[in-house]
């Protein structure tokens, strides 16, 4: 009987020691590489803490950037173009999308107080620096409309365009004859 005591302690400090040692680094899985993508190894570390007991691993800092970290942001996939309505089923509020060149900043000066009364949000796909890019979204932002950079490669898959500036809203919004 004192055997067996003595082996089943043996086993448990065993099995002590090696749930007290770190988890091997495994290389991660990637589930989208693509410019501005971030990492999940924070997220990752903190399921690897819960499963391990709270024996956290060691995950290297990540930086996180942001669009303004990046700048200048030119698009890859959409134009500048003749400004144009493009309808788009169950959108809750009308979104545009423009750049800072001069053909859309004029553009936007035209139309901002209908856009800011449809409660519009303005993805911006083109802009050349930080400094430039803030006075843009402080200006609009005194207008009542909210502006923020976006790759153009997402919107364009996404909502079938290929041009820009365009407002994207419910048809019944947009009414007849928008393209």
């Amino acid at each position: 009987m004192k055997v067996i005591g003595s082996v089943l302690l043996w086993m448990l400090v065993f099995i002590e020691a090696q749930a007290q040692q770190a988890i091997p680094r495994q290389t991660p899985t990637v589930v989208q590489d693509k410019p501005g993508a971030i990492s999940a190894a924070p997220y990752f570390q903190t399921l690897n803490s819960r499963a391990t007991g709270g024996i956290a691993t060691t995950v290297e800092p990540t930086t996180v950037f942001t669009l303004e970290d990046k700048l200048p942001l030119t698009p890859t996939v959409l134009r500048l173009a003749k400004p144009y309505a493009h309808p788009v089923d169950q959108l809750a509020r009308p979104v545009f999308v423009l750049g800072m060149d001069s053909d859309s900043i004029e553009w936007f000066m035209r139309v901002a107080q209908g856009l800011a009364e449809h409660n519009a949000i303005g993805l911006v796909v083109q802009a050349d620096g930080l400094t430039q890019w803030e006075m843009f979204r402080d200006e609009a932002a005194g207008i009542g409309i909210e502006l923020q950079l976006m790759e153009d490669a997402v919107i364009a898959s996404g909502y079938g365009i290929a041009t820009y500036p365009v407002v994207m809203a419910s048809p019944a919004l947009l009414g007849e004859g928008a393209s």
